[in-house]
């Protein structure tokens, strides 16, 4: 009734516990490392479907990202979905799990609010 997914009202969140907040956070130390990447052979590879096109307009092409951001306590994940002509964010989300619906809800939110503001 209110467009709330019923999980909303249901979950509670949980912090995370001493021993994964140590582990994510050895892993954040080493992380920037530069090491190259391979892809494997026995993957598909997909065509790179904006090679030559010229991005002249807002509501032509649109990106999304999703990354976590550490906190003392843990946590969360970022999702946004943003116009690449005007840079206008058209919607994001911040929450402490990371499931399709949440990123779903993020991508509906986009396609409700119409056209970016003018580049």
């Amino acid at each position: 009734m209110l467009g709330l997914p019923p999980s909303s009202f249901y979950y509670q969140p949980v912090a995370a516990d001493p021993l994964t907040l140590e582990l994510m956070n050895a892993i954040d130390r080493i992380y920037p490392r530069p090491r190259p990447t391979f892809p494997n052979p026995q993957h598909r590879v997909y065509p790179y479907l904006l090679r030559g096109v010229t991005v002249d307009r807002p509501d032509q092409v649109w990106c999304s990202d999703i990354t976590y951001l550490p906190l003392p306590s843990g946590f969360v994940f970022l999702v946004a979905v943003m116009d690449w002509f005007s840079r206008y964010v058209l919607a994001w989300r911040v929450s402490n799990t990371l499931d399709a619906a949440f990123c779903l809800e993020v991508l509906e939110e986009a396609l409700s609010q119409g056209r970016p503001g003018p580049g």
